[in-house]
Formats: structure tokens, sequence, C-alpha cells
């Protein structure tokens, strides 16, 4: 668990060490331990750590950047004139002390007397404080904090996932693409081309599996006098048997169930039907 800055410097008084450094490491006493402790030293005193330590996180300055590009739009240009200056200085003064505040103070100051706002303009900025706090509310609680981080481990999941699909495709880099006279635009044609047979003979097997299924034969070998591999009267019960050998050998320890495909026929079947 990463300490706070005064747990740090409170370890240090009492122990009369650096809780930071490992006593037990592989390197100690070695010319590499030297070196880096001589380092360590030198950045992790007290005036350094207080130095680089930041009470508050970033999703303040954040938050003021995505203010900054609502009132100053990337896609214009304002740096030329003031009008880049004011919007900043209005992003801050309404981050600062909210909208109703904010615009009164400054409509005073232009005018030099107290700013006397329409009743239809001070209902919006009203609103708008009551929503910029209940917004704050809302993202301040346990829940939404747990949320959020479960949608950012779902991305990620789902960034894995379109990886692992542009990779099945040869969209992918790996050590030794294109040496030794092999052409990467051909050899990934040439993947491309054999996946894409492989997909054309699972859906042709796919359908003659369906024709058979509706004449209420056995889908595997056309027979009238069973329905499944597991009967020994099919002509792909040895192979059933030696796949479940393969299986039983491969997921020893797992309790993972097979992956299942279109009319409840393991994935692998096809694989082995297909070369």
């Amino acid at each position: 668990m990463r300490k706070s800055l005064a747990e740090i410097l409170h370890l240090r008084k009492v122990r009369g060490k650096d809780p930071a450094l490992n006593e037990h490491s592989i390197l100690m006493g070695t010319t590499k331990w030297e070196n880096l402790l001589k380092v360590h030293k030198q950045y992790t005193t007290d005036e350094m750590l207080r130095m680089v330590h930041h009470p508050y996180d970033s999703q303040k300055n954040e938050s003021l950047n995505q203010k900054v590009a609502t009132f100053a739009p990337k896609n214009k240009t304002f740096c030329t004139t003031m009008s880049l200056a004011d919007r900043i200085a209005l992003v801050v003064v309404t981050d600062s002390v909210g909208y109703s505040t904010g615009i009164s103070r400054i409509i005073s100051r232009i005018t030099g007397r107290t700013a006397a706002l329409s009743p239809v303009v001070r209902i919006w900025l009203t609103s708008q404080d009551k929503n910029a706090n209940r917004k704050k509310e809302y993202q301040e609680k346990t829940t939404t904090k747990r949320r959020r981080a479960h949608q950012v481990q779902e991305r990620i999941k789902q960034c894995i996932v379109e990886d692992k699909k542009a990779q099945n495709r040869g969209l992918f880099y790996g050590s030794g693409i294109a040496i030794d006279g092999v052409d990467p635009v051909e050899a990934l044609n040439k993947q491309l081309a054999e996946k894409e047979e492989a997909r054309k003979k699972k859906k042709e097997l796919l359908a003659i599996q369906k024709e058979r299924k509706k004449k209420g034969l056995c889908i595997y070998c056309g027979g009238s006098d069973h329905k499944k591999r597991t009967s020994k009267n099919c002509g792909e019960h040895q192979n059933y048997l030696a796949e479940k050998a393969g299986k039983k050998r491969k997921t020893e320890g797992h309790n993972e169930k097979p992956a299942v495909g279109e009319e409840g026929v393991p994935v692998d079947w096809f694989e082995t039907h297909l070369v």
C-alpha cells in the first residue's frame, strides 16, 4: 500500500531508516546496489519529498482543462486576441465561486455598481450552480467511484478482445516479420485466404448438419439409428473418444466447460474436421 508523506517521515524519525529500502534484496552488497542507494538517498531526502508531494490529485486540473476547451474550442484560434485570456479568466472565476456569484462580481466591476441581473439570467446561473454541486456530490459517492473503476476495467477487457480479433485477422506486429526473404504482404494474404477457406468449410458443414437434423439423422455421420457421437454406431465415435481423452489431459485440474458452437457442436470438433 502506498504510504503518505507524513507516514514516511514518521517512520524515518522513529526507526531511523527509510522504510522504502529493502534490506533483504539480492543486490545487497553489490556495486549496483551501492549505485542505486546513492541515487535513492540523493532524491529521497525530507526536503525532496516535500517538494514533490502534492496533497491534491490531478482531477481538478483535468476538469479545468475540459471547461477551458468548452469556452475556447481548439478548432478555433483565440491565441492572437484577448478573447482567450478573457475566456480562461471566466472559467477560473466560475469554477472558484460559482456562476451566480462570479457573473455578479464581473458585472459589478464593469459597471461600478451592484449588478442587477434579470430574473431569467439569475435563474439560469443558479441552476448551473445547482447542477455543478449535484454532479460533484454524485462523483464523490463510493458507488460512483466503483462504477467508474468497473467501466475502466471493462474498457480494458474490450480492448484486449479487439486486439485478439485483430491478431486472428493477421493485423499484428511481431518479431522476425519481413526477414529471410518473406514478403509480409504475401504472408498476410496467405493467412487471410486460409482463414477464409476454413470459414467456408465450417459454413458448409453447418448447413449439412442442419439438413440432417431436420431429417432426424445424426448430424455427424448421417446415420438414422442414433443421434449423437456418443453412440457406438456413429461413424465419428472413435474420433469422439480420442477428442475426449485429449480434452481430459489438456484440462486436467480445471473445471472450465468446453466451448460450444452452433448446433451444440464443440468448437474444437470443427478444427479437427476442417484440416
